[in-house]
C-alpha cells in the first residue's frame, strides 16, 4: 500500500508547523490543500505561490523563518510531481537541498534535508533514473543505520537542547522563557521558576539542563501512573525528537568499501529503527530492497532486508512515541486547536492524525513493519526458488499476522492485507481490505488518510475478487472507486488511471471488448501525455526508463486487439497512431536535439555539448583498460555526471519545443505518402496479457495501404517460437545462415534439411499475404527479434525469395516515410573517406584480429571509381586507418564514409560472470550495449587482447558509443563492410542499440551494415557493383537492389543477403 505523500506531507506540515504567519494564511492554506486533494493542481498552484511569496518575504527579513518557507516549498514540488511535471519538481527539490545545507540551524534542516532526499529518490524512480534513486537511498539507509551511533537517553536530551539553544537567537529566547516559566502538571511540585541566568555560557546552560533533566525524569515516572493525570504526550513535548535518532548522529555516507560489504551482508547495521516518514520507519529500506530486486541485485536485496529484520529482533520494543506525543500535544494545545477550529479544519486533522497513532507499536510481541520486512524476504525466496525457505517463513508470517487481526487501525489493516496477499492468504487479505472499506464508510467526512486507504483497498480487493473468479464483485469495487474519484478528486487525479486500466482489464477478462476499448483508450491518451510532457528534459537513459515504466498500457492495448475478433476502427487507429509516436521516440528526440545544436545552437549549448562529449570520452577510455584493473565505481561516477549534463542540454535546447508539434505523425499522413502498389508494415511486440500478465511476449503487425480507411492489425506469434528459430546452436556463421535460409540459389534448390526460414515465413509473413495483393514496394520497420531476420531471404514460393517479389525498404520507424528527404545530386565539393587494408597490430596475448586481405582491393577499386567520377577521396590504409583519423572527421563529415574491417557485437553478461571476468578487454563488461558493439581499426589488437592502452593515443576499438559522439551531419551514406555491424541489443520500442542507432545520432542518413560474418569475395563484388551504379546516376536504394540482384543470380542467401540498407 502506498500513501499519497503529497497530501500526507501537507497534513503533517499543517499540524505541526503552525506559526503566526501561518495563522494569518490558514484560509489560504486550507483552500490550497483542498484543491490539491481534489486534483485541481492548476487552481492550487497560484494559491501556493501567493503563500510562498509571503513566506519568502518574511524569510528574507528573518533568516530564522527560512526553514518554514522551505517546508512549504516541498509541497509545491510534490504538486508538480503529481501533475507529471518532473523537471520542475526535481529543480524544486534540488533547490531545497542546497538551501538547507546552507542553513545554520542544523537541528531543523538535518531531518528536512533527508526527507527531501527521500522525495527526490522517489521522483527519480518515476523518471526512470534508477541509478540516481539507488544512490540516494543507499546514502539514506546506510548512513542512518550502518553509521548510526547510539547515545544514552540523557546524552540525547542534553545534545538536543544544547543544539537548539545555540542554533539561533529566537530558539535561545524561547528556551530561556520555557526554563523560566515551564509548568505542565499541577500534581508535580516542581517550582515554576528555574534559576535565573541571562548568560549563554556552557556552564550556565548545563545547570539549567540538569534541572530540566531531573524534572523530565520525575514527569516520566509520573506518566506511568494513570492516577497522576500526566499524559505521555507531554513527555514528547519536552523531548520531541528522542526517537528521531537522525538528530543525534552525523549524516555520514558509507565508503565504497563499506557499502559493498554491507550489500554483501558482511557488515551489520549498528542502529535501531528510525525513519524519514512518520508512519513508515522502514520506508527507505523497503524501497531500496524493491529497487535492488528491480535491478536484479538479489544478493544486496537479501542482505539489506535481513539486516532490517535483525535490527527489530535486537530491539523488539519498537514503537515511536514521538508521533503519538506530537499528535496528542497539537490536538490538545489550546492555541493550535483554536486556530484550527477557526479555520474549520480541526476535526479533519484530528481524524487523519489519530489514524497514524500506534501504527508501529508492538502488539503481542510484533508490529506490522517487522512482519512486512519478513514478507519481503519471503517474496525474494519465492522469486529465487528457495522453496523450503519460502514455505517456512510464510508460515511464520501467517502466525504473526494473526496476532494483529483484531487491531482496528486502518493503516495496520492495509499493510496486513498486503502481507496476507504476499504469502497467498487471499481470504484473509480480502477480510482486511473490507475492514478498511467499511471503516471509511462509517467515518464522518472524507479525510485524507482514510480516502487513500479506501481507494487502495477497493483496487486491491477487486484484484483478489478477480483472481477468485468473482468478476461482478471486482467490477463493483472498481466502479465504486471511480465514483469516489469523481466525487472527491476528479478524473485528472494522479492515481485515477490505475482504476481505469484495472476496469479495462476486467472487461477484457469477461470479453466485454467494447467497454474494455473505451477504458483502455482513456489510459493510452493519459500515458502518452505523461511521456510527451516529460521528454524535454530527461536524459536518454531516463526517457527509456520512463517508457518502460508506462509500457504496460501499450502492451495491454495490443493484447486486447489480439483477443477481440472485431476491434473498432477508432481503437485500431488510436493504437496505431500511438505506436507510431512510440517507436524510435527516444532516438528521434535525441536526433533533433543534436541537429538543432549543431546547426543553430547558441554558444552556451555548444559548450555544454562539448563538455558532455568530453565526459563520454572519459567513460569510453575507462573501457580501454584491461579487465583485471577495470574500476566500475569510476564508471558509475562518470555516468552520473554525464546523465546530469545531458539533462541540462535537453532542458536548454529549443529543439524539443520547435519540433514537438511535428512529432505526432498519424495514420492519415502515412497513407497519403503511399502509392497504390505500396504498403507500410510496422511490426510490434508486446508483453501478453490474458486475465493476468503472462510470461510471454507476442508479435503482431500493423499494415497500412493507400486506399484503406483504417490500418490493419495482424496477430503473428509468440516470441519463444522466433527465439528457437533464430538461436545459433554453436555452428559457424555460414552453417547457421544456411540452416536458417537454406543453400539454394532458389528456394526449391535448397538441400538443407529442416530449413528454418520456412517456419519463419509461416509465422511472420504468411499472415500478411492477404493484404499484399498487387503490392510491389514495402516499407518495413522491425521489432524485437525480427530485427535479426533478413526478410529478403525468406522464401516467397518455390522459385522466389521475397527479394524477388518486393522492393523492401527497411526503416527504424514507419514515421520516416513522412519525414524522408529524397536524395538529390551529389553536392559540389563532396568527398569520400575509405578505410581498408588495415594493420591491426600485434596482440599482447590471447585473442586478436587477423588481417582482411581483400579489403585493400575493395577500397582501392572504390577509390579509382570515385576518382574517375571526379569525387575527391581520402584513402586510409595500414596504420593510417586509425581511430584518430576517423574522429578527425567529426564536424567535417564526408558525403560517403566506407569502412571495410572487422566488427563485433557482444551480449550482456550476467552479474556473476562479470564479477569473475578478469581476462582480456573490458568492453564485454559494459551495461550499455553501445559500448559492446564496435569496429576494429589500426593497432586495436593490443587493447583487445588485454594490453594497457597507450596514454594519449586512441585504442583502435571504435564503439557505437563513441560513434554517437561524432558530428557526421553531412554524411549521406555510411558503409560498414564488416561483420555483425547491424546487430546489437534490442530495447523495446527503440529497436537495436548498436551502429544503426549510433550513426543516426551522429547525423547520417543511410547506412549499409552487415548482419552476419560476410564472405569476403562476394562482399567485395557487391560493393563494387553498388558504387558503380551510384555513379552512373542511380539513387542509393535502386543501386543497392541492382547490386544485390547481380549477386543473387548465382548464389544462395548467405552470400548476398547479409548486408542491410537502412535509413
Amino acid at each position: 500500500m502506498k500513501l499519497n505523500k503529497c497530501f500526507f506531507l501537507f497534513l503533517v506540515t499543517l499540524a505541526i508547523q503552525i506559526s503566526p504567519i501561518m495563522g494569518q494564511n490558514l484560509a489560504l492554506i486550507q483552500k490550497a490543500g483542498s484543491l490539491s486533494y481534489q486534483g485541481k493542481f492548476n487552481e492550487a498552484l497560484p494559491l501556493f505561490n501567493k503563500m510562498l511569496d509571503s513566506l519568502k518575504a518574511e524569510a528574507d527579513k528573518d533568516p530564522g523563518k527560512k526553514q518554514e518557507y522551505l517546508i512549504w516549498l516541498q509541497n509545491k514540488g510534490l504538486i508538480y510531481e503529481h501533475m507529471g511535471d518532473f523537471s520542475t519538481a526535481e529543480q524544486i527539490y534540488q533547490q531545497i537541498i542546497l538551501e538547507e545545507i546552507n542553513l545554520k540551524n542544523d537541528l531543523d534542516n538535518g531531518y528536512e534535508r533527508l526527507r527531501v532526499l527521500n522525495l527526490l529518490s522517489g521522483l527519480y524512480e518515476k523518471m526512470g533514473n534508477n541509478e540516481g534513486a539507488e544512490a540516494i537511498l543507499e546514502d539514506l539507509v546506510f548512513s542512518e543505520y550502518a553509521n548510526y551511533k547510539e547515545s544514552d537517553e540523557k546524552g540525547q536530551f542534553f545534545e538536543f537542547y544544547t543544539r537548539l539553544y545555540n542554533s539561533d537567537a529566537k530558539s535561545k529566547a524561547g528556551l530561556d522563557q520555557m526554563f523560566a516559566i515551564y509548568g505542565i502538571s499541577p500534581q508535580l511540585t516542581e517550582p515554576k521558576k528555574a534559576e535565573a541566568s541571562t548568560g549563554s555560557d556552557s556552564s550556565a546552560l548545563s545547570k539549567k539542563l540538569a534541572k530540566f533533566w531531573a524534572y523530565y525524569l520525575r514527569l516520566k515516572a509520573a506518566a506511568t501512573d494513570t492516577a497522576s493525570g500526566v499524559n505521555a504526550g507531554y513527555l514528547t513535548m519536552m523531548f520531541p525528537f528522542k526517537s528521531q535518532n537522525i538528530y543525534t548522529q552525523v549524516f555520514t555516507p558509507p565508503t565504497a568499501e563499506q557499502l559493498n560489504t554491507l550489500k554483501e551482508g558482511k557488515e551489520k547495521f549498528g542502529g535501531g529503527r528510525s525513519g524519514l516518514i512518520f508512519n513508515d520507519p522502514w520506508n527507505e529500506v523497503q524501497r531500496l530492497f524493491i529497487l535492488y530486486k528491480k535491478l536484479n541485485n538479489y544478493i544486496a536485496a537479501e542482505a539489506l532486508i535481513k539486516q532490517a529484520i535483525a535490527v527489530d529482533d535486537k530491539k523488539p520494543d519498537g514503537g515511536d512515541q514521538t508521533m503519538n506525543g506530537l499528535v496528542n500535544m497539537y490536538l490538545k494545545a489550546p492555541m493550535t486547536g483554536e486556530v484550527m477550529k477557526q479555520a474549520g479544519i480541526k476535526n479533519d486533522v484530528a481524524a487523519n492524525m489519530n489514524q497514524i497513532l500506534n501504527v508501529n507499536n508492538r502488539y503481542q510481541g510484533t508490529d506490522i513493519f517487522y512482519i512486512q520486512n519478513k514478507a519481503l524476504l519471503a517474496g525474494l525466496y519465492k522469486d529465487t526458488r528457495q522453496n523450503a525457505e519460502y514455505t517456512l517463513l510464510s508460515d511464520t508470517i501467517y502466525t504473526l499476522c494473526q496476532k494483529l487481526d483484531t487491531v482496528s487501525n486502518p493503516l495496520i489493516a492495509s499493510r496486513l492485507a498486503d502481507t496476507y496477499t504476499a504469502i497467498g492468504k487471499y481470504d484473509e487479505a480480502l477480510s482486511s481490505y473490507k475492514k478498511i472499506i467499511n471503516y471509511h464508510k462509517t467515518q464522518s467526512g472524507n479525510n485524507i488518510v482514510s480516502s487513500q486507504l479506501y481507494w487502495a483497498a477497493l483496487l486491491h480487493s477487486a484484484q483478489l475478487y478477480k483472481q477468485k473468479g468473482n468478476y461482478e464483485a471486482a467490477k463493483a469495487d472498481l466502479l465504486e472507486a471511480l465514483v469516489y474519484d469523481k466525487k472527491i478528486s476528479g478524473e485528472k487525479y494522479i492515481d485515477h488511471m490505475d482504476r481505469v486500466i484495472a476496469l479495462a482489464q476486467l472487461h477484457d477478462d469477461t470479453r466485454d471488448f467494447k467497454l474494455a476499448e473505451q477504458y483502455c483508450a482513456r489510459v493510452l491518451e493519459s500515458v502518452m501525455n505523461t511521456i510527451r510532457d516529460n521528454f524535454s528534459f530527461l536524459s536518454e537513459r531516463e526517457k527509456m526508463s520512463l517508457i518502460n515504466n508506462e509500457i504496460s498500457a501499450f502492451d495491454f492495448s495490443a493484447s486486447l486487439m489480439l483477443h477481440d475478433p472485431k476491434p473498432s476502427d477508432k481503437f485500431i487507429t488510436q493504437v496505431y497512431n500511438q505506436q507510431l509516436d512510440l517507436n524510435g521516440l527516444v532516438l528521434t528526440d535525441e536526433q533533433k536535439v543534436f541537429e538543432n545544436i549543431r546547426k543553430n545552437g547558441n554558444p552556451v549549448l555548444k559548450k555544454l555539448l562539448t563538455e558532455w562529449q568530453s565526459n563520454k570520452k572519459a567513460i569510453a577510455w575507462q573501457y580501454s583498460q584491461p579487465a583485471a584493473v577495470f574500476k566500475n565505481h569510476t564508471i558509475d561516477s562518470l555516468n552520473t555526471i554525464a546523465n546530469e549534463q545531458e539533462k541540462k542540454i535537453n532542458l536548454l535546447s529549443n529543439a524539443y519545443l520547435n519540433n514537438n508539434k511535428n512529432r505526432h505523425t498519424d495514420f492519415s499522413e502515412i497513407r497519403k505518402k503511399l502509392g497504390n502498389d505500396e504498403a507500410a508494415i510496422e511490426f510490434t511486440h508486446f508483453k501478453y496479457y490474458n486475465k493476468q500478465w503472462m510470461d510471454s511476449t507476442y508479435y503482431g503487425a500493423f499494415i497500412v495501404l493507400a486506399n484503406d480507411s483504417v490500418p490493419h492489425f495482424v496477430p503473428l506469434c509468440e516470441e519463444r517460437k522466433l527465439a528457437g528459430l533464430l538461436q545459433n546452436d554453436n555452428s559457424s556463421s555460414k552453417q547457421f545462415i544456411e540452416k536458417l535460409y537454406g543453400n539454394g540459389i532458389n528456394p526449391a534448390g535448397n538441400t538443407i534439411s529442416g530449413r528454418r526460414s520456412d517456419l519463419l515465413y509461416q509465422l511472420v509473413w504468411q499472415p500478411l499475404q492477404p493484404f499484399l495483393k498487387g503490392i510491389n514496394k514495402i516499407y518495413l520497420a522491425t521489432a524485437g527479434l525480427l530485427s535479426r531476420v533478413s526478410f529478403n531471404a525468406l522464401p516467397g514460393d518455390n522459385d522466389q525469395y521475397l527479394f524477388d517479389k518486393y522492393e523492401i525498404r527497411q526503416c527504424s520507424s514507419i514515421r520516416q516515410i513522412v519525414e524522408q528527404v529524397i536524395p538529390g545530386q551529389i553536392p559540389v565539393g563532396a568527398y569520400a573517406v575509405l578505410f581498408g587494408g588495415i594493420d591491426y597490430g600485434t596482440a599482447s596475448e590471447g585473442k586478436f584480429w587477423g588481417p582482411l586481405s581483400t579489403t585493400l582491393d575493395e577500397v582501392n577499386y572504390i577509390n579509382t571509381l570515385l576518382a574517375a567520377n571526379n569525387i575527391k577521396t581520402i584513402l586510409l590504409t595500414n596504420t593510417a586507418a586509425s581511430e584518430e583519423n576517423l574522429k578527425q572527421l567529426s564536424g567535417h563529415s564526408p558525403y560517403v564514409l566506407h569502412m571495410a574491417t572487422h566488427g563485433f557485437s557482444r551480449p550482456l553478461l550476467d552479474t556473476a560472470t562479470k564479477n569473475s571476468f578478469s581476462d582480456g578487454n573490458s568492453f564485454v563488461l559494459a551495461d550499455d550495449p553501445m559500448l559492446r558493439s564496435g569496429i576494429i581499426l589500426a593497432n586495436a589488437n593490443n587493447v583487445w587482447s588485454g594490453g594497457k592502452p597507450v596514454e594519449g593515443k586512441e585504442d583502435g576499438i571504435v564503439t557505437a558509443y563513441e560513434i554517437a559522439n561524432l558530428d557526421l551531419n553531412g554524411t549521406e551514406l555510411v558503409v560498414l563492410s564488416a561483420c555483425e555491424t547491424a546487430l546489437g541489443d534490442i530495447r523495446n520500442a527503440e529497436g537495436v542499440f548498436g551502429f544503426q542507432r549510433a550513426f543516426k545520432l551522429a547525423g547520417v542518413h543511410y547506412m549499409l551494415l552487415g548482419s552476419w560474418d560476410l564472405p569476403a569475395t562476394e562482399t567485395d563484388q557487391l560493393m563494387r557493383d553498388f558504387y558503380t551504379d551510384i555513379f552512373k546516376g542511380a539513387s542509393i536504394y535502386p543501386a543497392f537492389k541492382e547490386a544485390q540482384s547481380k549477386l543473387r543470380k548465382n548464389n544462395p542467401p548467405y552470400k548476398w543477403a547479409g548486408m542491410i540498407l537502412t535509413e
